[in-house]
């Protein structure tokens, strides 16, 4: 609802138009306004359903001016009574499905155009717009990485397309919106890169608009499957997807297609026309009653949310569907159990004589993350936020394929969207959540959050890049951010109960920035790279007095001594880097003339370094440093 002057206005849905109500007395008494007739009347006030859009904003400076948010702006000129299309949508103009505006209250012309492309600002009134491309504001919904050099980053956003682009390049100007590649679609989800077959990537609409495109000749197949003529004649439902449905490439043979509706569908030839198969009865609910009622809105029911398939042994399926029901087969899906019927009898009662800690019953399973270390052990995430507005945290482990479970939410209030296990170190878990990221290094037992100066912004989505160790965090509304966890895969109680400790340094790329592409003046959408260098990461259990990092060759030949600040000298995980150049002391009396020049300075050559941590000038430890070219540069080395 809006307030204005005293005024109240609020949208109540009527059938689909919608009306608007006004009050002058502070809701005691309402009077409706909106007027539709077959000529001459309003148009639609709400386009959609009430609840998605909804929104009323009134001009400051004219009362009897409002305008509705919805795919298509609309606007009264006479209190509410009748509406017409504002027209700001379109090529040039603003992108649909606005989420809220904002009127310049010096000037009713001037106006932000909030919407599913971030944001739009015009100064006539909406005769023409700008878009505000250099705000980060994409909304995404699910991300991935894949196993490319240097890797890309792919995903699908509310409303704006799935996109597929670059972690980073060799432009020494950034990476630009032209690098990256639009996927055919409009509200999208899922986007999966092929990690064997590159040529290969996935990508999905709403509703399970799944397809599979060829990046060598751009065709695209459509997979999503569909209840056929003959089967609706015999009285099979319709397939029904929700709208963000699950698609999962095998990792055990990326040729290994699973979609997921009410059924999980597998192909075993890359999703080829006729090729996928039912490998699951209807894993729901499948209350014809809340089907039926699902279907007075724009959204689906009963229908599976979320796949995974064990990257410990084929054939172990978990799936958890939006009605409750958590789901498991060992044996290539031919026979399934439901878990949650295992704690539950179907009226909602708990069963008695359960061991182990009940899993909820009727929350919408979010997430399930089997373990890529133990087969028996799966992480499983629910929430209440939709289905009983609630923000209740809901993480539970099982460590015997389902039989007990344990939970892990140690009383926290914040829906969870998703929950990843480190690759490296199966006690690191990572949560992405409404309220941020967080990060346990005891397998679930504590929580602690990643960042104290994080956006704040809804985390829908992580997926991390093992070979280089970042984590990618899809957001809702502040895009794609990536972060180092390098140093996280020896994260422990005993390394954390030492003094100091130096992580092993990853592997440092001495990239060619050999492009000058772009812009580098004005206002645009553009995002720096990463810095070419060695990142060095070390831990203080307490305070100390002095600290220094030391890099040699392996014949004791200082490269450079890498100065630690004040900050670098707390207690606390701390990251250092060094420039890959050397930087040796000048000699006693001044003048480098007699020091060559391969000495005094410039970048070091491929091959192994050696990093030493020293703390009041006692050795703690050290470590092998690798450094390689560019392979753009030597393409025959791997």
């Amino acid at each position: 609802q809006t307030i204005y002057g005293g005024a109240l206005a609020i949208i109540q849905p009527a059938k689909i138009d919608g009306v608007v109500y006004m009050s002058q007395d502070q809701g005691e008494t309402w009077t409706r306004m909106t007027e539709y007739s077959h000529q001459g009347g309003s148009v639609e006030v709400n386009q959609t359903e009430a609840g998605y859009y909804a929104r009323i904003e009134v001009d400051p400076n004219n009362p009897d001016i409002l305008y509705c948010c919805n795919p298509r702006v609309v606007k009264s000129e006479d209190g509410g009574r009748t509406f017409r299309n504002t027209r700001w949508t379109g090529r040039n103009k603003c992108h649909v499905d606005t989420r809220g505006m904002w009127i310049d209250p010096l000037n009713s012309n001037h106006i932000l155009n909030g919407n599913d492309a971030a944001v739009s600002e015009t100064w006539d009134g909406g005769e023409h717009w700008s878009q505000k491309d250099r705000i980060s504001a994409q909304q995404f919904y699910d991300i991935s990485v894949d196993d490319e050099f240097p890797y890309n980053v792919m995903g699908g956003t509310q409303d704006n397309g799935a996109w597929f682009g670059p972690s980073r390049n060799r432009n020494s100007y950034g990476v630009y919106p032209a690098d990256w590649t639009y996927l055919p679609t409009g509200d999208a989800y899922y986007v999966l890169h092929d990690w064997w077959n590159p040529e290969w990537i996935y990508f999905e609409s709403q509703f399970g608009g799944s397809s599979r495109m060829d990046f060598r000749t751009g065709a695209t197949l459509r997979l999503q499957q569909r209840t056929s003529a003959e089967e609706a004649a015999a009285g099979l439902p319709a397939e029904r997807y929700q709208w963000d449905a699950p698609i999962f490439l095998s990792p055990h043979n990326p040729g290994i297609v699973f979609i997921c509706s009410q059924h999980v569908w597998r192909s075993q030839t890359r999703g080829d026309e006729g090729t996928f198969e039912r490998v699951s009865p209807d894993l729901s609910r499948a209350d014809p009653e809340r089907i039926a009622q699902s279907k007075l809105t724009n959204m689906q029911y009963a229908t599976i949310y979320t796949f995974a398939e064990s990257a410990v042994k084929p054939g172990v399926y978990w799936a958890g569907t939006d009605d409750g029901n958590l789901q498991v087969s060992t044996d290539f899906g031919n026979n399934w159990t439901n878990i949650t019927f295992e704690f539950w009898n179907e009226n909602g009662t708990p069963k008695r004589g359960v061991r182990g800690d009940h899993i909820p019953f009727d929350r919408w399973v979010a997430r399930v993350a089997p373990s890529a270390h133990e087969l028996l052990r799966c992480y499983v995430a629910w929430t209440g936020y939709r289905t009983h507005n609630e923000d209740t945290t809901y993480i539970f482990v099982t460590e015997d394929m389902g039989k007990t479970w344990k939970d892990l939410s140690n009383g926290m209030m914040d829906p969870v969207n998703d929950i990843v296990e480190d690759p490296d170190n199966s006690d690191v878990l990572y949560l992405a959540t409404d309220y941020g990221l967080f990060l346990s290094y005891d397998r679930g037992g504590n929580w602690i959050n990643m960042s104290d100066d994080a956006p704040d912004a809804i985390i829908m989505d992580i997926d991390i890049q093992k070979r280089e160790r970042d984590l990618a965090i899809g957001t809702y509304g502040r895009g794609i951010y990536l972060a180092d966890i390098w140093p996280f895969k020896e994260f422990s109680a005993e390394v954390f109960a030492k003094d100091a400790h130096l992580f092993e340094p990853q592997r440092a790329v001495k990239w060619a920035m050999i492009e000058r592409r772009g812009p580098t003046y004005g206002e645009f959408a553009w995002v720096p790279n990463p810095p070419s260098v060695a990142n060095i990461y070390y831990y203080l259990k307490e305070d100390v007095e002095s600290l220094k990092i030391v890099v040699t060759d392996l014949s004791g030949n200082e490269m450079t001594t890498i100065q630690i600040p004040q900050s670098g000298k707390k207690k606390g995980l701390h990251h250092r880097t060094w420039n890959m150049s050397r930087r040796t002391p000048r000699p006693a009396g001044g003048g480098q003339a007699r020091v060559p020049q391969a000495r005094r300075g410039g970048p070091v050559p491929a091959g192994v370094y050696r990093v030493t941590l020293l703390v009041n000038d006692e050795e703690v430890m050290t470590h092998d440093l690798r450094i390689v070219d560019d392979p753009i540069l030597n393409p025959d080395k791997p």
